[in-house]
């Protein structure tokens, strides 16, 4: 069979979605006048389940910082109380026991260099000073994450150290978390899943002109990391991971700033699957998932904009301007869903702003067949090999874009310039050494593929290659 008969098999199926009603803002909290008279402006946002409480990190402004988390009531939308903690509060994570109940409360407070910990009654129990190597006045502390197994708080820094310390809440006291440490490096907020540390690591080149962005993934049990490059400073502007969130499937979701829209995915294991391309937004400072996992927030500070994206059909639902809304300039930081409602951190004003009458995105057609790639980040002079199996006739394509496009009828995941590279019963392959060419490194692929082209044409879900 020729291409052209397969692009002609491949047109009679295209993937629809019913037209979506946007989430409405629905009303903003003020915190203007909260902790010590210095602006409230946000930064961090999390839910606490069992108290059914949001807290927010009340951090100010750099030279007029703020010191308190705000608490809110849910039910009424409310700030009920205030924690007091150290100066620009950035991110809040909570401990628990092997029974599910809360230990502890805990937030990074980035000028004061320390964490502040609090107690189920929301009483501080103390702060925890934590190293500072370069003599800075504070290691800018900023990610926070609970390990259960060890009832330890991990703490991602952005001094450059890459170091991440590791907080006992009982005794007060830090200790590093040897070996690990994303040399020369800035961090994100953290993630602990599935036996894994995940942060980010930001390296900067010597003239501090542009980076290279890493995300990292560290066996807490065997003391092994692994570092995969995802954007370098050849084909981005000051990239860095910002946000990393676990999906209900186990899967691991990535986004940072100077992506150029991009979402990284891997799975459980560390390895990079494919990527999300957002049309409305430039990267991810924060990511929030919906309870189902099929509603994906997106907070773009940079470009002022929420974007709300179906994680199933890979597509935008709605891209709201900030600055449209409530108090106006909004910078989103981060968000959180509760309560079949969206709350989001506006840094540059002084409010959370809320959204209800999310959308349900109905089911989707879904994805058929299996498509591997043998090593989705090669480094130079590495052989890879990508194959796609499934029924009937399979074909496989390649493109440098991962943008949902319409190709020829195909509603493809990979577009917009695709090259089919070919076509077999039931399974294909192609297989390639990287070139030894350091000009390369960084450089992104896409592929998909299309089974059962003799029938009914499906495509299978899209994987990436990042070279390293």
């Amino acid at each position: 069979m020729t291409n052209r008969i397969i692009v002609s098999a491949l047109a009679s199926f295209t993937l629809t979605a019913a037209p979506l009603t946007a989430q409405q803002f629905s009303q903003d909290i003020p915190l203007s006048g909260l902790g010590n008279g210095n602006s409230a402006k946000p930064f961090g946002i999390a839910y606490e389940p069992g108290l059914d409480r949001i807290f927010v990190a009340v951090a100010g402004a750099f030279g007029a910082e703020n010191n308190v988390v705000a608490v809110i009531d849910p039910n009424t939308d409310t700030v009920v109380s205030t924690i007091p903690v150290g100066l620009y509060p950035e991110e809040i994570a909570f401990g628990y026991d092997t029974n599910g109940a809360l230990l502890y409360g805990a937030v990074t407070n980035s000028t004061s260099g320390t964490v502040t910990i609090f107690d189920p009654n929301l009483n501080v129990r103390g702060e925890v000073t934590l190293p500072d190597p370069f003599g800075f006045g504070t290691c800018y502390p900023f990610g926070i994450a609970w390990d259960g197994g060890i009832e330890r708080f991990y703490v991602s820094t952005l001094d450059g150290t890459g170091d991440v310390h590791s907080v006992n809440p009982a005794t007060l006291t830090t200790s590093p978390i040897a070996p690990y440490n994303a040399v020369s490096s800035s961090g994100s907020r953290l993630l602990v899943h599935a036996g894994r540390l995940w942060n980010g690591a930001t390296r900067y080149n010597a003239s501090f002109s542009n980076s290279d962005s890493f995300v990292v993934n560290f066996k807490i049990s065997s003391k092994a990391s692994e570092e995969v490059l995802i954007a370098n400073e050849t084909r981005h502007f000051y990239p860095s991971v910002q946000d990393i969130i676990a999906l209900p499937n186990n899967d691991v979701l990535v986004g940072g700033l100077g992506f150029n829209g991009y979402l990284y995915h891997f799975d459980v294991n560390g390895t990079l699957l494919s990527t999300h391309h957002l049309k409305n937004a430039s990267g991810a400072h924060g990511l929030a998932i919906g309870p189902q996992g099929r509603l994906l927030a997106i907070c773009d500070l940079v470009t002022d904009t929420l974007v709300l994206y179906d994680m199933d059909e890979r597509t935008e639902l709605s891209a709201t301007a900030m600055s449209s809304i409530g108090l106006g300039y909004g910078q989103p930081n981060n968000a959180v869903f509760v309560n079949k409602k969206l709350y989001v951190t506006s840094q540059a004003t002084e409010e959370v702003v809320v959204f209800n009458n999310l959308p349900s995105p109905p089911p989707g057609s879904g994805y058929a067949g299996q498509l591997t790639i043998s090593n989705s980040t090669p480094s130079l002079g590495d052989s890879v090999t990508i194959e796609v199996t499934g029924n009937g006739l399979v074909a496989l394509a390649q493109s440098r874009e991962g943008v949902k496009t319409n190709y020829r009828g195909l509603n493809a995941d990979i577009g917009p310039q695709i090259n089919l590279l070919g076509v077999s019963s039931t399974t294909y392959n192609e297989s390639a050494a990287v070139p030894n060419n350091p000009a390369l490194r960084g450089l992104r692929l896409w592929y998909q593929g299309a089974v059962d082209l003799d029938s009914t044409p499906q495509p299978t879900e899209p994987r990436a290659l990042i070279v390293q």
